[in-house]
């Protein structure tokens, strides 16, 4: 697969050696790009928690809580087949634009809605939100292969995995600060980073799809993205690995049970080893972009995912704090590994007319493998004990990379990321 740039911004500089670190933060399109994701995700980050904490205030209702968190991903999973295939169709920084300008109008709206007692405007511009976000998940993804040349294509993965990864602990974290300043102030600030995405979108210029056809979309065009995802085994064993492993070892949804029931600890205990699983997580994927991984794509996928579940044996075992936060620290590096690898895999084996359609599948897979999880853990601990639950989603997890190998051996085998991968 071609990944020569559809800007003219990636030519200007020869494309770094191997080793250099820093290469990729020189090429100029790289850094409007991250500066669109690292806004966007930091904007979608305060809206979530300001939301939360809004709907909560006025309802006290954990059920309106969670009506928030699916009126949000709905979108997601009902127009996959439209926000995929308008990736692949139209200009994916045109999308961009538009979501980023829904994205702003929304914040403006709730940011208004604050002077209100009124709750269900709230939700239907959440709707909104998620209509813009459906649209942005796969036009953004589908960017990333053309933004520098093939040689640098697993730093590139990783790089902008950091960049999402250092997005979502911020977000929360400013959002956190600034509900204590004013209700409109963090919708305040979305609507700004909202802007921010928005301008940098613009300085990317046409992000058009190589070799579409240019005829009516049609099903088959719709269901090209599943289709696809079936046909290639290395594809479908990365995607469904990570809904599997993810979706039983959900340990993070039992956290504020172990605070409490196992460790005795306060709510800072909570934000500790959250901050835990984070630091792995940006620690990991600091040292894959400064130093990415040039074989054993496949093998190293399915370690990661084992010592995830491994990780998340260990901890579900624990019964001092300290020791839990190291178990998270591995747990969240392992995942960032995972992550960065199966971005690689699926990228680099999808062609890029096809990556809007293919990225709206991988979006609706972690969408659902991160919202069901939670709520399998939690009806797991509810019938069997929290402790059981996450030892048993350990378990499956590990269980899942052991089993992939046997399942989809072009997934065993694949070994560099520029090879044309054999597909059983």
């Amino acid at each position: 697969m071609s990944t020569s740039s559809t800007s003219s911004e990636p030519d200007s500089l020869p494309p770094p050696a191997p080793g250099d670190a820093v290469g990729l933060w020189q090429l100029p399109v790289f850094r409007t790009y991250a500066g669109m994701r690292f806004s966007w995700i930091f904007a979608q980050e305060i809206l979530t928690i300001s939301l939360g904490w809004l709907i909560y205030e006025r309802t006290r209702s954990t059920f309106a809580l969670g009506m928030v968190g699916f009126s949000g991903f709905a979108p997601s999973i009902l127009l996959s087949l439209f926000t995929g295939t308008a990736a692949d169709r139209f200009d994916r920084g045109m999308i961009m634009r538009w979501c980023g300008l829904t994205l702003a109008a929304c914040a403006l709206a709730l940011c208004l809605l604050t002077l209100s007692s009124l709750v269900w405007p709230v939700y239907m511009v959440v709707v909104v939100q998620g209509i813009a976000r459906a649209f942005a998940q796969p036009a953004s993804k589908a960017m990333v292969p053309n933004l520098a040349p093939a040689p640098m294509l697993s730093r590139l993965i990783a790089g902008t995995t950091l960049v999402q990864r250092v997005a979502s602990i911020c977000g929360p974290a400013a959002g956190g600060l600034l509900i204590g300043l004013g209700a409109p102030v963090p919708f305040a600030a979305a609507c700004l980073c909202a802007c921010l995405a928005l301008a940098a979108a613009f300085s990317l210029g046409p992000q058009r799809a190589r070799g579409m056809a240019k005829q009516r979309p049609d099903l088959a065009m719709l269901l090209g993205g599943y289709r696809y995802v079936w046909s290639r085994p290395v594809i479908l064993g990365s995607m469904s690995l990570d809904l599997i492993a993810v979706l039983f070892a959900g340990a993070t949804a039992l956290l504020p049970f172990y605070v409490a029931e196992i460790f005795h600890a306060g709510p800072w205990a909570l934000g500790a080893l959250r901050m835990a699983i984070a630091a792995g997580a940006l620690a990991t994927a600091l040292r894959l972009a400064r130093k990415p991984i040039e074989r054993g794509f496949g093998p190293k996928l399915l370690v990661s995912v084992g010592l995830y579940g491994l990780a998340t044996i260990a901890f579900g075992l624990c019964t001092n704090i300290w020791f839990g936060m190291l178990f998270l620290f591995i747990l969240g590096a392992a995942d960032s590994v995972s992550v960065v690898l199966r971005n690689a895999l699926i990228q680099v084996n999808t062609p890029d007319a096809m990556q809007g359609r293919v990225s709206a599948v991988h979006s609706v897979t972690v969408g659902a493998s991160n919202d069901l999880g939670e709520f399998e853990s939690g009806v797991l601990a509810s019938a069997i004990g929290g402790v059981p639950a996450v030892v048993v989603g350990g378990v499956m997890a590990t269980l899942a990379a052991l089993s992939w190998a046997r399942l989809f051996p072009a997934l065993w085998r694949a070994d560099r990321i520029a090879d044309t991968l054999p597909e059983d």
